[in-house]
């Protein structure tokens, strides 16, 4: 199986900007973020790795689950009932300036495999495939996952926060992700909540943009909803069948 898994790294972490937020006790510090691939002969394709591959789902009533998030209405279905994935993205992040692809609830589905004994289950909590293309820097909850029922089901949750930044550090953003992990008897399911709280932009534009805007710093922030989105997951997720 292709895992992720999460390094220190002995590499300074860049200068926080004006007004970055500022890590509460409930996390550690910020750490590098450096996934490291392992292949494992037992688990050749998980489905973590398997939703590029799979067409658009054409009947979304077969979809093997029901969840309700307030807000989220434009889905991204792709797979079939033994492997897929959706996002759902808020269909008012555009009028609020928010990123549109940095606040998403993604569920992913997959037959249900057993842990492998003695491997941690960060391993697959922590296995997304989305956030080594945005989190250069992540800080994590104190603690293991915490353990909860979920729909009748045994899960667990973790909460990460993310950090990531262009290379000159002329750009930052930040924000909130909880992963959950719920098994069934036939399937498992991830879910990730995805939130951005926070922008800095400060790169050198054309002396016409520069003008009309101004020298300063453009900065951005907005109420972290992360709880909002983890209330619909515990309260609202339900498995068919």
């Amino acid at each position: 199986m292709v895992l992720i898994c999460l390094l220190l790294a002995g590499a300074e972490l860049p200068l926080q900007p004006p007004g970055f937020p500022e890590l509460t006790e409930e996390f550690n510090q910020w750490q590098e973020y450096h996934p490291l691939l392992r292949p494992d002969i037992s688990y050749e394709q998980p489905a973590f790795w398997r939703t590029h591959n799979l067409g658009p789902f054409e009947d979304t009533s077969l979809i093997p689950y029901a969840i309700f998030i307030p807000y989220y209405t434009d889905i991204w279905p792709r797979g079939d009932t033994s492997f897929g994935q959706v996002n759902y993205y808020d269909a008012r992040l555009p009028d609020e300036g928010r990123p549109f692809d940095q606040n998403v609830v993604m569920v992913r589905w997959f037959v249900h495999t057993e842990l492998e004994p003695g491997l941690l289950i960060e391993s697959y909590l922590l296995a997304d495939p989305n956030m080594e293309l945005t989190a250069r820097n992540v800080a994590y909850e104190r603690g293991d996952p915490q353990l909860l029922t979920i729909d009748d089901y045994e899960g667990c949750r973790k909460r990460v926060l993310w950090w990531s930044c262009s290379a000159d550090a002329s750009f930052h953003i930040t924000g909130s992700v909880t992963y959950y992990l719920v098994v069934t008897h036939s399937r498992d399911f991830h879910i990730t909540c995805l939130t951005t709280s926070y922008e800095f932009h400060d790169e050198r534009l054309s002396p016409e943009v520069e003008e009309q805007l101004g020298n300063e710093p453009r900065i951005s922030s907005w109420p972290d909803s992360i709880s909002e989105l983890e209330r619909a997951v515990e309260q609202s997720f339900r498995v068919k069948g």
